[in-house]
């Protein structure tokens, strides 16, 4: 087994010397591909920085509309964005600068797989707390 990690760890390190770049699958929401999975009703921590964007995924399934829950905490701007599984957006962008919470509605119309883009705004950045579900009431 220490072999195999060694081997990985070596070329690892050879594509990085290469001018290659590894992205982890660490769920981070860094970029598309680490979203942070949410779970219907349970609201997940964020932690955006300036001029960055954190990335949430999620399934649904049935089609309808389905309502994005904000908790603001030291983040005051943002953006937030709604993508398919094709990566297309969904409606548009919304802009909120609040603090507390907040929600808007997103009507889906297929079911599958989904990402929400935040970005803050104005060059702000910090924590805030996020979650989707069928209802306008915020989940417990």
């Amino acid at each position: 087994m220490m072999i195999i990690k060694n081997i990985v760890c070596v070329f690892a390190a050879a594509l990085i010397f290469a001018g290659c770049e590894l992205t982890p699958d660490d769920g981070s929401g860094g970029d598309r591909d680490n979203a942070i999975h949410l779970f219907e009703g349970a609201f997940k921590d964020g932690n955006v920085a300036k001029d960055s964007e954190q990335w949430f995924s999620f399934t649904v399934t049935s089609a309808g509309t389905y309502y994005i829950h904000v908790i603001f905490n030291t983040l005051e701007y943002m953006n937030v964005r709604v993508f398919n599984r094709n990566g297309s957006p969904i409606g548009n962008e919304v802009h909120r600068w609040e603090h507390g919470d907040w929600y808007f509605s997103q009507e889906l119309p297929e079911i599958g797989s989904y990402r929400i883009r935040v970005r803050p705004d104005f060059g702000d950045s910090g924590t805030y707390r996020i979650a989707y579900n069928k209802t306008a009431a915020p989940p417990k």
